[in-house]
């Protein structure tokens, strides 16, 4: 940026130089928004009868989750309340055949969140039960 360079300057190069770099120093200073919380389901496929595992990390330690069962159709079909432990994790277990409502073949969503559903602070992780 030679128009910045002490030699050619006038009072106005010097503010708007300053401005940039003023401008430009807080830009870089400022931290990025870090996507921590997440969860995993496994397997991603099995039968009615499998357990399927579920497993977070990076929640508010302590905290009380919203865990939504979006089912094959789409359409939400079930929630429960999931505690996050005090170093911010969470498991719980599912086996569809006696805790998912029918139809239970096809593709799930599993959408765990601080509020409710649909909302920023969710992550959705999907499943298969054939």
């Amino acid at each position: 940026m030679r128009w910045c360079t002490p030699s050619r300057r006038n009072a106005s190069q010097v503010a708007v130089c300053s401005l940039a770099l003023v401008t430009l120093g807080t830009l870089l200073a400022r931290p990025a928004r870090v996507h921590a919380q997440e969860f995993t389901i496994s397997p991603y496929t099995g039968t009615e009868t499998v357990t399927f595992q579920l497993q977070g990390m990076g929640w508010p330690a302590g905290s009380m989750l919203n865990l939504y069962w979006h089912g094959p159709d789409g359409t939400l079909r079930g929630n429960q309340a999931v505690p996050v432990a005090a170093d911010g994790t969470f498991q719980l277990s599912v086996v569809p055949s006696t805790e998912l409502p029918a139809p239970r073949t096809g593709h799930w969503v599993a959408e765990v969140c601080r509020t409710q559903s649909g909302a920023d602070d969710c992550e959705e992780y999907d499943f298969i039960v054939e």
